[in-house]
């Protein structure tokens, strides 16, 4: 014979724990979990969000890292990952200005980001400097700042 006390106090525990794990969210305002809040150079605090990219990228990642030293000054080629990433750029209401397009980041540790535009969302830079290019034609699409670089 099944005892319904027990299947009721599973039901409960499962219930309890589904509302703790639900209650769990980020403040208000806060960027969802894997979503970087980063500065763009217009000056505007964006939400940056990276998911793996599908198929493989036309251009290499050592190529990747020399285009985006060009645009980085004092950097090279060889002191900065690439990650080859689905881009999702979002604006604070969550418009799309790019979205999910595949992109090699490459991001410069320790190379301040600085934009001359006024900040309303705090000081016009970030410690670290990330280049974003299309991964099939090498294009520049995004340099941003960022507070902590994502993990390798």
């Amino acid at each position: 014979m099944i005892d319904t006390r027990l299947i009721a106090s599973a039901a409960g525990l499962l219930l309890a724990g589904l509302l703790l794990a639900g209650c769990q969210t980020a403040a208000p305002g806060a960027p969802a979990p894997g979503v970087l809040r980063v500065l763009t150079a217009d000056g505007e605090e964006r939400r940056l969000d990276e998911a793996p990219a599908a198929g493989a990228p036309v251009l290499s990642d050592a190529e990747a890292r020399q285009r985006a030293a060009r645009y980085v000054p004092g950097a090279t080629a060889d002191n900065a990952p690439a990650r080859y990433v689905a881009l999702t750029l979002l604006t604070a209401e969550g418009d799309a200005l790019i979205r999910a397009r595949p992109v090699w980041v490459v991001t410069y540790e320790g190379v301040p980001f600085v934009t001359e535009r006024c900040v309303c969302h705090g000081p016009p830079d970030r410690p670290n400097t990330a280049v974003a290019l299309d991964a099939a034609s090498g294009e520049l699409v995004l340099i941003y700042g960022l507070d902590r670089a994502r993990a390798q």
